[in-house]
């Protein structure tokens, strides 16, 4: 019985003598290199080309005599091959086997056919990185886009840009009546169309005669500007204009009026951070009573706890307007809202000043006087006595007698009993 062979048949005229895969009419090596390649010999199928049928056609490209291209075919797409162990495209095999190694530069094809297969010695050049872009946008295969050059709008009539600017009418084209879009955007920028840069907009400022205040236009709050690609407030950039880089010093105002966009040269003057705060201070721009972030009473809240100060203790105060004791203490003394109105207690509320106060100055006296200094258990019937003559309680009857209230009576009328 014959042997069943693979029924591929080489571009050599060869025929393969593979067995075939599982019953199929080819071997498996023919179809693996069918599915990956994709090209076929005369019969229709795609056999595999073997080495050395690739080998000897680079050679005889290499030497080609004729102006046409010598296309390698059997690859889809630019064909690769292997040289001497290494991958490589087909064209640059075949400049190596003429001229040698090109190094870093590039193997381009006049014909601009490389992708189809063309390997002709005569149709290859070398060229760095920007021929070889060229290249491929001479051949169509860039994906940079070229601009086509487009004719200028025309303008519509009657719609002329009106600014004069150096003697001279604009009459550009804008879409809305007044101005163009160049003179608008200065407009909203500077606030006047016809300046055109930084320098320009503090020009004014720089050169001012006059010691009235001059601001800068269509600005909201403090103004900002760029200067030599650095942003900086506007009065810094008028400084450094005229006398040079303030370096770490600050840009004061002695208008006051640098929050709203003054910038005349003559009310500037140079200063540290201390001074930039009593400036502030001095100018009424400084975070105090409710502008503060952090303040938790208003004003009226302030006036109205002065007003009830000696009525009411800080403790309740405290309790009701949400706030420690140690705050109600300072608004009531003046340390904090001392520019709010209201009634300031300069000296602290004591004895009989104090709202609570059970005991006058008198009564402490005869406490300390009565009392009858002895044992805990001794005394106990005295101390319970003068509580309930004076209506305390046993505990405020000690603490009379030890000075642990009403201390800042002389220290002759009070005991200081410390007996246990």
């Amino acid at each position: 019985m014959a042997q069943i062979t693979c029924v591929v048949v080489f571009a050599n005229g060869t025929p393969c003598t593979r067995a075939p895969y599982r019953g199929s009419k080819w071997c498996s090596a023919c179809y693996t290199w069918t599915r990956r390649h994709g090209w076929a010999d005369p019969n229709g199928r795609t056999p595999q080309r073997p080495k050395n049928t690739v080998l000897p056609f680079l050679k005889a490209a290499a030497q080609a005599t004729t102006d046409e291209c010598v296309d390698l075919t059997g690859w889809a797409g630019r064909p690769v091959v292997l040289l001497d162990g290494k991958s490589m495209w087909a064209s640059r095999a075949v400049w190596i086997l003429a001229h040698g190694n090109p190094g870093d530069q590039h193997v381009l094809h006049s014909c601009h056919r490389g992708d189809e297969g063309c390997v002709n010695i005569r149709h290859l050049r070398l060229g760095d990185d920007a021929d070889n872009h060229q290249d491929r946008v001479a051949a169509g295969r860039s994906f940079v886009r070229i601009p086509r050059a487009r004719a200028p709008r025309p303008a519509r009539p009657g719609i002329r840009c009106n600014i004069i600017e150096r003697g001279r009418r604009c009459d550009e084209h804008h879409p809305t009546e007044g101005m163009c879009n160049k003179h608008r955007r200065r407009e909203e920028l500077y606030g006047d169309p016809l300046i055109r840069s930084t320098r320009d907009l503090l020009t004014a400022g720089t050169a001012a005669d006059t010691d009235e205040c001059v601001m800068l236009p269509a600005r909201y709050g403090r103004p900002t500007v760029r200067l030599d690609g650095v942003g900086m407030t506007a009065s810094r950039a008028v400084w450094l204009l005229v006398h040079g880089d303030p370096g770490d010093q600050y840009v004061l105002h002695t208008c006051h009026r640098g929050q709203e966009g003054c910038i005349n040269v003559r009310h500037l003057y140079l200063g540290t951070q201390q001074q930039n705060v009593a400036d502030a201070v001095n100018a009424g721009r400084h975070a105090h009573g409710e502008r503060n972030g952090h303040a938790k009473l208003t004003a009226k809240q302030v006036q109205r706890i002065r007003e009830r100060s000696g009525t009411v203790t800080q403790d309740a105060l405290a309790a009701e307007f949400g706030i420690s004791r140690q705050a109600i203490a300072h608004v009531l003394h003046g340390r904090t809202w001392s520019g709010t109105q209201g009634p300031v207690a300069k000296v602290s509320a004591r004895g009989e000043r104090i709202a609570v106060a059970k005991l006058d100055e008198a009564a402490v006296r005869s406490i300390r006087s009565r009392y009858v200094r002895g044992s805990r258990w001794h005394n106990r019937g005295n101390r319970a006595a003068l509580a309930e003559e004076y209506g305390v309680t046993e505990r405020t009857i000690m603490d009379v007698v030890r000075s642990n209230t009403w201390g800042w009576l002389s220290s002759e009328e009070a005991q200081g009993h410390t007996t246990t």
